[in-house]
């Protein structure tokens, strides 16, 4: 029972990080970034962040990217104590993994450049992705 409470206290310290990132690349996308972290012409968060792929539905991806989190935070802290919290959590974060993949691809293959807060965002996600997996496992 321990090691699940641990699990699921990391996927909030990881949601709630994901979230402050989250906020960072919403507001980078609104004044077109900073160039922080241009380091070349395929490593470079602007060229993602101005790209035509940034807004789904007029509104910027890390908007998504926020709620995500939060909702994530809210299911891992509610799995502390509900068990069937557990698995919405895991399958949620499936959801969110086949986001990133997507994502993945259009920052690689349709923008040709890379973003590392974008890339640590997904990072995030796909590290709650297994918490989440090993904490439904282990509360089983």
């Amino acid at each position: 029972m321990r090691t699940v409470k641990m699990v699921y206290t990391t996927a909030v310290a990881l949601s709630v990080a994901g979230a402050i990132l989250s906020i960072y690349l919403l507001d980078e996308s609104r004044v077109l970034g900073s160039g922080f972290c241009e380091i070349s012409e395929r490593m470079s968060c602007l060229s993602v962040i101005r790209s035509r792929y940034s807004k789904f539905l007029e509104i910027p991806v890390a908007f998504y990217g926020l709620v995500w989190f939060i909702t994530s935070g809210v299911f891992s802290f509610s799995a502390l104590k509900l068990r069937r919290a557990r698995l919405l959590l895991f399958v949620w974060s499936i959801a969110g993994m086949a986001g990133v993949l997507f994502l993945n691809y259009v920052e690689l293959v349709l923008i040709n450049a890379f973003c590392m807060y974008c890339g640590l965002a997904h990072a995030l996600a796909a590290s709650i992705l297994g918490l989440s997996f090993l904490g439904w496992r282990a509360g089983v």
